[in-house]
């Protein structure tokens, strides 16, 4: 491989007939906050410090060959598309305001019109002779995604913003606009010039870049992988982006792979920063392996795509399929019912919801994800032992979530071999619970379970504990028929309480008018919380019990607060009684 560096200013590189071409294939503006600050203060350092002469910008690589008829060269920019970008940006951000100390007549004014000229030949647009007549050659072309975005703020004429690369490239140029604005606060109009011209002369002189020329783009991303700069990395996303529309680019095949292009773009409009984290869920979920950080871009290759012989065809299948199984991850993320089509009940249906975000139980996404083959009925039911288990097992118990995690994969595996059964599934999480969850351990910890200062925690616990038991109290005190199956056949559907709106009331007052010492040391323990209907917890407010009684018995809807009339008067006796029957129908209904 034959790489011939060249390290130059900023200026001198655009002083050459280069122009460059990102590949079309290739990432957006990847660039955030940070990496724009930092550049923007490199820039100011080097205006300030009179004594430094140059700062080093990092690298730019690229597949070079001379254009017919030997006028521009054109580069195929494989790595420092960014940095590059940034300057562009910059330069058209002073053209900009070129014009703008134009708009009104000055003295300056032809002067100002040949920077507009200078800069914008330079930067913007190549000038060259073709046949006696005058063209103009961008001098800067991103991929497919971003190029008429990018195209439309440097020209003037800005596009409403249509995915994250969008918003990053007009957040950069409002950005440096201020920057310029901060820069010529002088006030008279020969101050402002004298700031842009120290800018241009360190864009021209100080800023410097290595410009690394392969002659083949193949040898240009062998020569990227062995530098490490400050530039926005490629991540996974990037490089299978790359890998796959490389290998649906054949010349007999342009229509596919406009097709696997648009799904890409699709993915990326739609997902945006997420779409990594949704390909690794699809991936552990289709694999039944955990993904590894570091590895992923292999590891996707290897078992979902295929590195050799695979045909344009077929990548275009596998990537259609691809966004069809991340449009039902993202709905399950996002605690929505993946089935378009359902027979259940929306409080069947918010189970996933509870699950994922009341709970944020988000490890067996990739199982979920993976259990979306099965009938709705089967889903429903592993939905449900997700939910209980993860509540006894790490809400209450404490314990580390790796162990689950191990037969959440194993699942995985067995859906996508057809040996998965609800049955097996259930006895893989019961062996977990009868060793660090069981009946004692848990019911132990419930006792220590308290009401948290919602400026300290969340209540999540206490929260789900009472709605659960709640839901099932009707198959509880009946006498638990049917066991399991008659629990959820006892559910009230039709009662949907919001998890967040359902709030949680003292019975036993937080701030009684009169203390009871006795009382007082149980003011937070589960059998002196209940449920209760919003508009009924603001009005109960901290009146005694004997005022409390008649609204938890007659006005409140929740099943839990008829059990009441068993306590007429609320004492220690009546707390712990009340306890006592939390604690039996906790054990009973969180169990499989």
């Amino acid at each position: 491989m034959k790489v011939e560096p060249d390290y130059k200013s900023i200026g001198a590189l655009f002083r050459d007939a280069n122009v460059f071409r990102v590949p079309k294939y290739q990432r957006g503006y990847a660039w955030k906050n940070n990496q724009l600050d930092d550049f923007i203060d490199d820039i100011k350092n080097i205006i300030n410090d009179k004594s430094s002469s140059e700062h080093f910008f990092g690298s730019l690589v690229c597949a070079q060959e001379e254009c017919i008829g030997g006028h521009e060269r054109v580069n195929q920019l494989v790595d420092g598309q960014q940095r590059l970008t940034t300057f562009m940006l910059l330069a058209s951000c002073l053209i900009k305001k070129y014009y703008n100390l134009n708009e009104k007549p000055n003295e300056f004014s032809e002067y100002i019109s040949e920077k507009i000229t200078e800069l914008t030949e330079r930067y913007i647009n190549y000038k060259k002779s073709v046949n006696k007549k005058t063209e103009y050659v961008r001098r800067l072309e991103l991929s497919r995604r971003d190029d008429e975005f990018f195209f439309s703020l440097v020209s003037g004429t800005p596009m409403e913003p249509e995915r994250d690369s969008h918003i990053r490239l007009k957040s950069a140029e409002i950005e440096l606009d201020n920057f310029l604005e901060s820069l010529t606060s002088e006030s008279t109009i020969d101050k402002q010039l004298d700031q842009l011209d120290a800018l241009e002369k360190v864009i021209n002189e100080s800023c410097n870049v290595i410009h690394m020329i392969t002659s083949k783009v193949a040898d240009a991303y062998k020569l990227f992988q062995v530098i490490n700069d400050r530039g926005e990395s490629l991540n996974h996303t990037d490089l299978l982006r790359a890998k796959t529309l490389g290998m649906a680019d054949d010349k007999n095949s342009e229509h596919i792979f406009n097709h696997v292009e648009r799904i890409w773009d699709d993915l990326d409009k739609e997902y945006g920063s997420q779409l990594e984290k949704l390909l690794g869920y699809y991936y552990s979920g289709l694999t039944g392996d955990k993904v590894k950080s570091s590895a992923f871009y292999d590891q996707f290759m290897d078992k979902v795509i295929g590195h050799t012989n695979v045909k344009p065809e077929k990548v275009f299948e596998k990537m259609n399929l691809i966004y069809k199984e991340l449009n039902k991850i993202h709905k399950i993320t996002n605690g929505e019912w993946p089935y378009s089509e359902s027979t259940l009940t929306a409080w069947q249906r918010n189970r996933i919801n509870v699950l994922v975000k009341n709970l944020k139980h988000t490890h067996p996404i990739p199982l979920l994800a993976a259990a979306t083959q099965l009938k709705e009925s089967q889903f429903y039911e592993v939905v449900r032992v997700l939910e209980i288990f993860f509540f006894r097992y790490k809400h209450i118990c404490k314990n580390k979530i790796d162990l689950a995690t191990t037969r959440y994969l194993k699942a995985c595996r067995n859906l996508n071999d057809d040996s998965f059964t609800v049955q097996n599934f259930k006895k893989d999480l019961r062996e977990l619970l009868i060793k660090d969850a069981s009946d004692e351990q848990f019911i132990s910890r419930l006792k220590d379970l308290e009401y948290i200062d919602p400026k300290k925690g969340d209540n999540r616990s206490l929260r789900y504990l009472l709605l659960g038991i709640e839901d099932s109290w009707r198959w509880f005190q009946n006498g638990m028929k049917e066991g399991a199956s008659g629990r959820e056949k006892n559910i009230d559907y039709s009662a949907v309480y919001e998890f967040s709106s359902i709030t949680l009331e003292h019975i036993y007052p937080q701030n009684a008018k009169t203390a009871n010492i006795e009382m007082e040391q149980d003011l937070n323990k589960i059998g002196n919380i209940t449920l209760l209907d919003p508009q009924l917890n603001s009005s109960l407010g901290n009146i005694s019990y004997e005022e409390k009684y008649k609204f938890l018995v007659n006005d409140s809807k929740v099943l839990l607060n008829k059990a009441f009339e068993n306590y007429p008067v609320w004492n220690r006796e009546s707390l712990s009684n009340r306890t006592e029957d939390l604690l039996s129908a906790a054990k009973v209904i969180f169990s499989f």
